[in-house]
Order: structure tokens, then sequence, then C-alpha cells
């Protein structure tokens, strides 16, 4: 019996290499440069699920769009202090609030996946 294993290299995380060591696109693409402050924000926050984000960034348009929002509104929240003083403390809870919930969104939306993927893994008993 043949087991074919893929393996994720340890120096290049976006590369997928499979039994013989050949680069393969099956398991995972190379995230767009137009998704790379989307993939930041979302490994700043959840560094230990990177191969699951970068599956994700690349296949779910959806999570995409959420993991662009946290990078657009940590920018947002990062340039508050340049706002006038009268509105800056107001402005600066409105970005906070908006990233501590898209940062719950994208959580659940790995969470969600992780139990997809071990649902695929291990049979329910």
């Amino acid at each position: 019996m043949i087991v074919h294993v893929n393996y994720i290299s340890l120096l290049a995380p976006a590369s997928v290499r499979d039994f013989n060591g050949q680069s393969t696109d099956r398991e995972m693409k190379i995230v767009p440069e137009s998704s790379r402050a989307a993939l930041s924000a979302a490994l700043r926050r959840f560094p230990e699920l990177e191969l699951t984000i970068r599956r994700m960034i690349v296949a779910d348009q959806n999570f995409r769009d959420m993991c662009e929002e946290l990078a657009e509104a940590e920018a947002a929240l990062s340039r508050a202090d340049q706002l006038p003083l009268p509105i800056r403390a107001a402005r600066k809870a409105e970005w906070q609030d908006l990233v501590e919930r898209l940062a719950r969104e994208v959580d659940a939306a790995l969470q969600e996946q992780q139990a997809v993927t071990r649902s695929h893994i291990i049979p329910p008993r």
C-alpha cells in the first residue's frame, strides 16, 4: 500500500510539496498581492492558524473580505491619533469597537473551518 502525504515546508509556509518534494497547487495557492494586508491582519491575531488562514484567504471570498475590512479598520485605528482633538477619542473608540467585532467574525469563521476540517478527519462516534 502506497501512502501519499503532503507536507508544508516550514521555511516557506505558502509552498506545498507533494510526497516527491515537488511544489503543488492542489492544497494552497499563493496569496495575491492585493490580499497581503488582509493576510497580515489575520495572521497577527491568529498565528497558530496560519495554514487555515492562507487556504481560506485564497478560497473564500467572504473570509477574504472580512480580513480586508479588518486590515482597513486597523489602519484607520492607527491613524486616529492624527485626528483633531475634539473628535479623536470618539473616533478611536469607534474604530477599536469595529476592529474587535471584525476580529471576532474572523475568529468565528476560522473556528467553523477548523470544525469542518476536524469532522473530515475524525469520524463522529
